[in-house]
């Protein structure tokens, strides 16, 4: 997994910039801050690449995030009665990252964030 999270990482970021100049980057993970989980996330990213932002993921502020090169997105259908989206695809109203057109970040998405990014933005991936 970590060797996955990596790879992705790393090319997630050959877009944003050329690592040779600057091989430290500043990652932001949004997820449920203060958890364990989110915890042995920021340990190991700062570890493999320097600066590390840990952001809640129920009140975050895509505004917060401008100044990361990589944004990792964690999101449970689990938490927050997402799980009910398939039955109701509007019960799920806020995307973390904010609306699909302003969003212009590389992103990992971390556990069922691509099924609940795809269901609240409304692309293919969201159903069937």
């Amino acid at each position: 997994m970590r060797t996955a999270l990596s790879l992705c990482l790393l090319a997630a970021t050959a877009a944003a910039q050329d690592p040779a100049r600057n091989p430290k980057l500043h990652i932001a993970f949004v997820g449920n801050a203060g958890s364990e989980r989110a915890e042995d996330f920021r340990k190991f990213l700062a570890q493999q690449y320097g600066e590390v932002q840990v952001v809640d993921r129920k009140t975050c502020d895509p505004k917060a995030l401008q100044g990361a090169d990589v944004v990792l997105l964690d999101w449970s259908q689990q938490e927050d009665g997402v799980i009910g989206w398939m039955n109701d695809p509007k019960a799920v109203k806020r995307c973390p990252l904010g609306e699909r057109s302003a969003w212009h970040k590389p992103t990992v998405l971390l556990g069922d964030a691509g099924l609940n990014v795809a269901a609240v933005w409304d692309v293919a991936g969201g159903y069937g």
